[in-house]
């Protein structure tokens, strides 16, 4: 199969991706799995810890699975992270596990990033060995080296069609300290759009950084940036990514985090995140229910937050346990506040 036809307006209708309040709707669950360890690749503008390693039992996150689904959930989505998918040091060991493979056997899509530099083909026939559920699709994020040889990209682009299950792709930008190139993006996305029919999408790997001034920098940058134009992907201010609709967890280090969603998923690694008791459906929800009440708590020591017509989304998103966290009482979304 492949890249699949029309791949971004497919992408969008797609169940995993389509968060829309609709009779029948359900709560859909993704797993971020932090487990690769090792990247070949110095990308401007990444955080990632390459040299970590933070494998876990993945009976856990069988487990957790299978308790999700039998409690009414939908698990949708694994995220094969924090690497390049192929330019790391485990991946073949990893997709060699059994109890690994049954869970990626379990969901609807499996994520992941590359820079499409160094495709590793064995890496690709142990995905392609792999069973999958009805509907399957992966989603491809391409991580994006400028200056850009589009030329190139279209060749190596033709490798993803080794896979034997349908794929959706796009683009993904660390947008950091580079004012050239990040002034570039919206010229980039419309040619992303014509040319491949795909988007760009802001990856906000800063989110990994430990100092919050770091945090607090490139937040106000970003806020610098005209995101008014349509071909921009709005993680940024939807409602439905990250909320009512969906738990995003994160496996590290063989422990779970319930993980806020900002511009994407913002890890904070510590115990107050953390489900105590991974085979109890009520301890997974735990975490977000006590930040709930501290969300609000922050909201009036925010600058706008308690008068602002998006609280509840953004409480729903986890954002200001994020803002919290980091010491920032500005908004963090451009268009909003200034």
């Amino acid at each position: 199969m492949g890249i699949i036809t029309n791949n971004k307006s497919a992408a969008q209708a797609d169940k995993d991706f389509d968060l829309t309040f609709r009779k029948g709707h359900e709560v859909k669950v993704q797993f971020n799995c932090e487990i690769l360890s090792g990247c070949e690749f110095k990308c401007k503008g990444c955080f990632v810890n390459k040299l970590g390693s933070n494998v876990g039992e993945f009976d856990k996150l069988n487990d957790a699975i299978d308790l999700f689904n039998n409690e009414g959930y939908r698990v949708s989505t694994i995220n094969i992270g924090p690497t390049d998918l192929f330019g790391n040091n485990n991946i073949i060991t990893l997709l060699q596990n059994e109890t690994f493979v049954k869970c990626l056997s379990k969901v609807s899509t499996i994520q992941f990033v590359t820079t499409l530099e160094n495709i590793n083909y064995q890496v690709i026939k142990l995905l392609n060995d792999i069973p999958k559920k009805d509907g399957f699709m992966y989603d491809c994020n391409i991580a994006l080296q400028p200056p850009v040889d589009w030329d190139r990209m279209e060749e190596r682009l033709e490798l993803l069609n080794d896979f034997k299950d349908d794929l959706n792709y796009y683009f993904v930008y660390n947008m950091g300290n580079d004012d050239e190139y990040n002034s570039e993006v919206l010229a980039m996305n419309y040619l992303a759009d014509l040319r491949f029919d795909t988007i760009i999408q802001l990856n906000p790997s800063f989110f990994r950084a430990k100092k919050s001034k770091v945090q607090k920098h490139l937040i106000e940058k970003w806020k610098g940036y005209d995101f008014s134009d349509d071909l921009y992907p709005k993680t940024i201010v939807d409602k439905a990514q990250g909320g009512s609709l969906e738990l995003n967890y994160t496996f590290c280090n063989n422990r779970f985090f319930w993980t806020p969603f900002v511009y994407d998923i913002a890890l904070i690694g510590t115990e107050e995140f953390e489900v105590k008791d991974v085979n109890d459906i009520d301890s997974w929800i735990v975490p977000k229910d006590i930040q709930f009440t501290k969300q609000l708590r922050y909201s009036s020591k925010a600058d706008n937050c308690s008068t602002c017509s998006n609280l509840m989304t953004c409480i729903d998103k986890g954002v200001l346990s994020y803002m919290e966290h980091h010491s920032l009482t500005a908004c963090v979304f451009p268009g909003v506040f200034s």
